[in-house]
């Protein structure tokens, strides 16, 4: 297998030149002193955290597509003058950005 870029994506490889690349053993995985020393040379096999400023999480929800026109839905009610569907509109956004909230955090 020719060099592997670490930009290159390995699930496109075959198996057995994966195996290859990365000094195993398909059968039985890495033995302990290998496995200490790539965790010493490569770190551990885990994605990067991300961390998400709070006020990114509160309002993004608010710039949703579909929240967006239901604003705008519970505006023009405002403005028609109907304020028990109007109570319902904006419940509804408030309900499903909150929901929105508590799943991203």
């Amino acid at each position: 297998m020719s060099a592997v870029k670490t930009e290159e994506i390995f699930y496109h490889q075959p198996i057995n030149e994966l195996v290859t690349f990365f000094n195993t053993d398909a059968d039985q995985g890495i033995k302990s002193a290998e496995l200490d020393e790539r965790y010493q040379k490569n770190g551990y096999n885990e994605l990067p955290k991300i961390k998400k400023s709070i006020w990114k999480i509160y309002i993004s929800p608010i710039f949703n597509f579909l929240i967006l026109i239901l604003i705008v839905v519970g505006i023009v009610i405002i403005i028609l003058g109907s304020p028990g569907e109007t109570v319902i509109t904006f419940t509804v956004v408030i309900i499903n950005s909150t929901t929105v909230i508590v799943q991203q955090f």
